[in-house]
């Protein structure tokens, strides 16, 4: 299922996220890139400190109304 990504002019950092086709004013999660990313590495297992990166995670906030 595809992912919508809306950006704001006020907050260049926060992204609003939805997988549905929703309006902006609907979205009630948004990714924070204002947190560093964490990254996930592979070598023989999945861990935090040796190896390829495979995943980048970021957090995702609720909106407050």
């Amino acid at each position: 299922m595809a992912l919508t990504l809306f950006g704001f002019h006020n907050h260049p950092q926060d992204f609003a996220v939805t997988n549905i086709e929703a309006p902006l004013e609907q979205c009630v999660f948004l990714l924070d890139f204002s947190r560093p990313l964490e990254r996930l590495r592979w070598l023989l297992a999945v861990n935090k400190w040796v190896g390829v990166i495979a995943a980048l995670l970021v957090l995702v906030v609720h909106k407050n109304a």
